[in-house]
């Protein structure tokens, strides 16, 4: 008997759309809730009281020359899109400001720091000198907050309106260099506002007939509606 090949035909996305979500919260209590590390250690712990349940995203601690990286699911914002995330962090702390932790958005190709405009602030400003992890002149927090506070982004803050209708994500990381480290940076209901997601289809699925725009079978013989040369 000739062999016989299987393949597996996969088609994404299919029988879908797009709903707006009020608030899209990751609390981290069912596990990375699509969030993934892209490089170095992020982990879910308990070691603390988390600022919402029990669990919370973790980088590594007391490790020389880190770069922790983890990019959240994608979204999709509108232009009234806000950011909500709590911080529980030992870092290096300044003059210096080799080690920091912040929150990027990632859109296509491009990465932009995003800075909070309410509660906590971030520790070290824009501009500061050094910076590991590809946070080298980036704002960021440093320093000890050994308790959970909470940082919102308004739209203005995000960039919402200019980022409005497009697929992004974030990422949150947090780098070391190679002489002091802390316990490292942890987060927590990393909540957002007012964004789309893929969904179930909304639609039916009875296909209704449409009336045809024009349609001649020449049975009568009136050919008044064509016209030649």
């Amino acid at each position: 008997f000739p062999a016989t090949n299987t393949t597996t035909l996969a088609i994404p996305a299919t029988e879908t759309d797009l709903s707006l979500i009020p608030v899209l919260a990751f609390d981290f209590e069912a596990g990375f809730e699509g969030w993934s590390a892209q490089s170095g250690t992020f982990v879910r712990d308990d070691a603390h009281a988390a600022a919402g349940g029990s669990w919370y995203l973790q980088s590594s601690a007391n490790q020389a020359n880190q770069c922790d990286v983890v990019e959240s699911p994608e979204v999709i914002l509108t232009a009234a899109s806000t950011l909500a995330v709590f911080s529980y962090y030992d870092i290096e702390d300044g003059p210096t400001w080799w080690d920091r932790a912040n929150i990027s958005v990632l859109d296509g190709s491009s990465t932009t720091v995003v800075e909070p405009d309410g509660g906590r602030p971030y520790d070290v400003s824009g501009g500061s000198a050094n910076g590991t992890c590809g946070t080298a002149d980036e704002a960021g927090w440093a320093g000890t907050n050994a308790s959970w506070g909470g940082s919102t982004f308004s739209a203005s803050a995000l960039g919402s309106a200019g980022l409005a209708g497009r697929p992004i994500s974030f990422d949150v990381r947090y780098g070391t260099d190679g002489l002091v480290e802390g316990s490292g940076f942890a987060f927590d209901l990393f909540e957002l506002t007012d964004v789309l997601q893929t969904g179930p289809d909304l639609q039916s699925d009875t296909c209704t007939p449409e009336t045809p725009l024009f349609s001649d079978g020449f049975e009568t013989g009136d050919t008044s509606a064509w016209s030649g040369p």
